[in-house]
């Protein structure tokens, strides 16, 4: 969770702050030192974990590191992690309904690469989510709803995945009873949210391939040191 008006750092910035390239602080791992803040966030995946800027730059400044608000906000930002848990829904399931737009409030904002709600968005929107079995969003034209039919297309994909095949957008189509186009919209949301799952939640920094690195160096050299991401609220 990201606290109201907190810029925050990804594992780059973070290295920058301790005054490393990205590849150094790939290998050196300074957010693994014993004292150093941990993340605000649940890291894992690509995206990987956010830390909090001040208490960050007052870790490597040798200063107390200021606390974080204790008192929740109704413009904190909760990551697909924690609006998950609070859905009772997967994170990937998260993801995946992102790119319907029907079923969960779209994202307040991107932070890192990574969507974001307001906590007061999700706080109105899960009282009137539809509960077990009730369907969710409008019926389409075969008398399924989206989220019945999200979880029917989360079926298929698996068991194509098994058989070590891609299941195709007519394919998708012809199962769901859908449009072209719908199934289009179906199957890009389940490869994002799969491209997007995390693979390992205890660790803190995925490793980044060698081009990541390449390319958040020359980022660094150009941009020079980094501010965090604009506060919010």
């Amino acid at each position: 969770m990201i606290r109201n008006g907190r810029p925050v750092l990804d594992r780059f910035e973070v290295g920058q702050v301790h005054g490393l390239t990205p590849a150094q602080a790939t290998r050196q791992r300074p957010w693994a030192e014993p004292g150093h803040p941990a993340p605000v966030n649940q890291p894992g995946g690509r995206k990987g974990a956010l830390w909090d800027a001040a208490q960050v730059r007052a870790h490597v400044a040798g200063e107390p590191i200021p606390p974080l608000p204790d008192e929740d906000a109704p413009d904190d930002l909760l990551d697909a992690d924690e609006v998950g848990e609070r859905a009772g829904i997967a994170t990937k399931t998260v993801l995946r309904y992102i790119p319907l737009g029907t079923i969960i409030p779209a994202p307040d904002t991107t932070i890192h690469g990574q969507p974001h709600w307001r906590r007061q968005t999700i706080e109105e929107w899960l009282p009137n989510r539809p509960g077990p079995g009730a369907g969710g969003g409008r019926p389409n034209a075969n008398g399924l709803s989206d989220t019945e039919l999200m979880e029917r297309a989360v079926k298929f994909h698996e068991e194509a995945v098994r058989q070590g095949r891609t299941l195709g957008i007519r394919e998708l189509g012809r199962l769901l009873e859908v449009s072209p186009m719908k199934a289009t919209k179906i199957r890009a949301s389940l490869l994002s949210s799969t491209d997007a799952a995390a693979p390992n939640a205890d660790d803190p920094a995925p490793e980044p391939d060698a081009e990541t690195v390449e390319s958040a160096g020359s980022r660094s050299t150009s941009a020079g040191p980094a501010q965090g991401s604009t506060p919010h609220g």
